[in-house]
């Protein structure tokens, strides 16, 4: 039996979203390693009288990347700060009308951060690094706009899974 368009077309967003899940992971970890080892790196050849000036910048580029990549893995998969204990006591019905609002308080949350980070990295386009003087700050500044967008694409998906049939559960 053959499957039908939509659910074949179901079956790519579902291997897209995984792929951009996996690489999410993956260039977290590795910025958050690569800014550790840099930083240490910086501190051991400092001690040697021979400071990399364009350590700290990369390290705070990269860092800055970890940060958002991690906040959208760690959301997705429920590994933040939550309030358990209350919503244990709330009813079926509660629960759900509650995380509705908090999803929505979320998604208007990041649309802000979404939209001011885009003006931010505009606004820093043309500043540079005192290290690296051709590498743009809006590099760093980009961060905070598509970290924005990976958490809103999540925060779709976590409304979505509330209001489906099994309520999210």
């Amino acid at each position: 039996m053959r499957q039908s368009s939509s659910d074949n077309n179901m079956n790519r967003l579902k291997y897209l979203s995984k792929k951009i899940e996996d690489g999410e992971s993956v260039v977290a970890g590795v910025c958050l390693i690569a800014s550790t080892s840099l930083i240490f790196l910086a501190a051991v050849v400092r001690s040697f009288s021979r400071p990399i000036n364009w350590s700290l910048d990369i390290s705070l580029f990269l860092f800055s990347w970890a940060v958002f990549f991690s906040a959208d893995v760690a959301y997705r998969d429920n590994k933040l700060v939550s309030l358990d204990f209350f919503l244990a006591r709330l009813s079926d019905n509660m629960k759900r009308i509650l995380s509705a609002f908090i999803y929505i308080v979320i998604f208007v949350f990041l649309v802000a951060l979404f939209y001011y980070g885009i003006i931010l990295a505009y606004k820093t386009r043309e500043r540079a690094f005192q290290g690296i003087p051709n590498f743009s700050y809006s590099y760093i500044t980009m961060s905070l706009p598509v970290g924005a967008l990976l958490l809103l694409r999540s925060t779709v998906e976590k409304i979505i899974a509330l209001f489906s049939k099994d309520g999210g559960r």
